[in-house]
């Protein structure tokens, strides 16, 4: 059996299983529950006692993947797979309806059986298959293999056996078996398995997926792949498995795992529910059913994860946001995270621009209007603050050039300011060239009302616009 990879580690498991069970010699129905996070073995650790002790049952019958079935086209042809394969009764009509399935299920009480449904995702999937466990004959063993504790939970399940990671030498020796077609690693790969094993941290899955990917491979491509292992996202077909557990939890629920994955790895679990319930989450509940679901840990008061379904959701917050860190809630990378500050920043200081710009252009305007041969010192008020608006603006632009690392050069007729690659587009927005105009427009005004002033004759502008062109322009832009 230990040289079969898909059993490695599986005898034990059974061992532990066995004081579990019920033989036949005890009364009523035997009921054991597997559960464990995705990709821990659970569906092996089934077959593997489902074709152990089929043979001492009068029928049995092992329905693979009831999750995935259902969510594909209903679970009406596996009923009638159950009952047809347990009566050996090919007959059965295809639409059977709950009271005839009540009604075939009688028959079974005369028969011992064995029963596994795998991966099922809540009680409803159960009760729909099997009905009730007072339907089969005592003796009767029926199994089933879920990612949730709660669900086991409501349809009282007896007996719940947690699938707990691979033993170190086990997962040595599947690993092995995936990555090199033995049962140990190649002289001189001894270290860079060990470091595959560590990120795996027991998982078959996980195991099984590295061993294959690195299969073959170089010693370069094992040591860049195995030195990347910590930042880099779970494998496909491990990221799949696992994103099937995430996407079944409710918004709350997804919320709170993605809090947790973030910000509250190895934290006191007092600190994390304050922390949950300060969001307004009922993190209790929220906290319990992540726990029941295998997403989550708590050992010693600490709340943990396994490594796998940590990156997975970091993977899922990174996804959330790929081209633009701005629009995410969570931030951990470093990068991300200066990113957002300097955008913040930089946003802060383009605000300090436009309100001192306005504030400069709406009193300019102001003394324009006021200015008169008796008033002249107006004037020269009106055209200070428009000159000092305008050169506001210039040093605006200049500011977002040196931010921007932009570059002069000549396109077509006249010479600009490009965005370097790989965008090479031209600088400027139209609020930005639209206050600039404002600004040059509002220092004319200004300087022509002053020389009309200076020659003692009143200006003949005497509405300056220009000032609200560039509110309503900035606000009409900005929304």
């Amino acid at each position: 059996m230990h040289h079969n990879k898909e059993l490695v580690g599986v005898d034990s498991s059974i061992e532990k299983i066995k004081p579990l069970l019920s033989d036949g010699s005890q009364e009523g129905v035997c009921t054991l529950g597997i559960w464990g996070m995705g990709g821990i073995g659970k569906t092996t650790l089934a077959r593997a006692i489902f074709n152990k002790m089929s043979s001492t049952f009068d029928a049995s019958c092992f329905i693979p993947n009831v999750r995935e079935k259902e969510e594909a086209g209903g679970l009406d042809h596996l009923r009638r797979k159950l009952l047809s394969t347990l009566l050996e009764d090919e007959s059965l009509n295809p639409s059977i309806s709950s009271f005839n399935v009540r009604l075939e299920s009688q028959r079974l009480q005369h028969k011992k059986v064995l029963i596994v449904l795998d991966d099922v995702a809540n009680f409803q999937q159960i009760e729909f298959l099997i009905g009730s466990v007072d339907w089969f004959m005592p003796g009767s063993l029926i199994i089933v293999t879920t990612r949730d504790k709660y669900v086991l939970k409501m349809v009282g399940v007896k007996t719940i056996y947690k699938m707990e990671e691979l033993a170190y030498s086990d997962a040595l020796q599947l690993f092995s078996q995936n990555a090199f077609r033995q049962n140990h690693p190649n002289v001189g790969y001894e270290e860079l398995s060990k470091k595959a094993i560590e990120y795996a941290k027991g998982v078959p899955l996980a195991l099984k997926a590295l061993g294959s990917f690195l299969f073959g491979r170089s010693k370069e491509e094992w040591e860049v792949t195995t030195r990347g292992l910590i930042k880099q996202v779970p494998p496909g077909e491990i990221f799949y498995v696992l994103r099937a557990s995430y996407d079944r939890l409710d918004s709350e629920e997804k919320n709170i795992f993605l809090d947790i994955t973030c910000f509250l790895i190895d934290e006191d679990r007092d600190h994390v529910i304050k922390f949950l319930e300060a969001k307004g989450y009922h993190a209790v509940i929220g906290l319990s059913g992540l726990i029941d679901k295998g997403l989550v840990i708590e050992s010693n008061n600490k709340i943990t994860m396994h490594n796998l379904v940590r990156e997975m959701g970091r993977e899922i917050v990174r996804q959330e946001s790929t081209n633009d860190p701005r629009k995410n809630r969570r931030l951990r990378h470093h990068q991300d995270i200066e990113s957002v500050s300097e955008y913040n920043n930089s946003v802060d200081i383009e605000k300090i621009f436009v309100i001192t710009n306005f504030v400069l252009e709406i009193p300019s305007a102001v003394f324009d209007q006021l200015s008169s041969v008796y008033k002249p010192h107006y004037a020269i008020v009106s055209m200070s603050l428009s000159f000092v608006a305008m050169l506001l603006c210039i040093i605006e632009l200049v500011y977002k050039c040196q931010k921007e690392k932009l570059t002069w050069k000549r396109r077509r007729i006249l010479p600009w300011l490009y965005y370097p690659s790989p965008s090479h587009k031209p600088f400027g927005t139209l609020k930005d060239i639209i206050g600039l105009i404002c600004a040059i427009f509002q220092c004319i005004f200004a300087t022509i009302t002053f020389d009309f002033v200076r020659r003692h004759v009143d200006s003949p502008i005497k509405i300056n616009f220009w000032p609200i062109v560039f509110a309503l322009a900035y606000y009409v832009l900005s929304s």
